[in-house]
């Protein structure tokens, strides 16, 4: 599936009423939404963490799997969400991203913190 379908599949299942709604609306409920898909896949590495299971069951573990792909694709579709909702090709963040990070390779400041690195 290419972006633009998946944004069409984002567009028909976009509950809070009619499509029109207002735009400033739709963008801090997709904001909204995607903080909290991550924060569930935050949540499970913090369940790991305490050891309520073994990180390698995401990979060998079908229903740990499923919930980890589960949260991802909810990650995605405020993502995606969100581009549509301010005119944003999510084919440019992503080429924006790579760009900064092969920046902050060449440079050698892949680690550190801070946006301007």
């Amino acid at each position: 599936m290419n972006d633009r379908d998946y944004i069409d599949v984002i567009r028909e299942t976009f509950l809070p009423g009619d499509y029109s709604v207002a735009e400033t609306n739709r963008v801090l409920y997709m904001m909204v939404g995607l903080a909290g898909e991550a924060g569930e896949i935050a949540n499970m590495a913090q369940k790991a963490m305490r050891g309520d299971f073994n990180l390698n069951e995401l990979r060998m573990f079908p229903p740990r799997r499923e919930k980890l792909i589960g949260e991802m694709g909810g990650v995605f579709w405020f993502l995606y969400g969100l581009c549509d909702a301010i005119g944003i090709d999510p084919a440019d963040v992503r080429e924006l991203n790579a760009e900064t990070l092969l920046s902050r390779k060449e440079r050698g400041t892949l680690m550190g913190d801070g946006d301007e690195r």
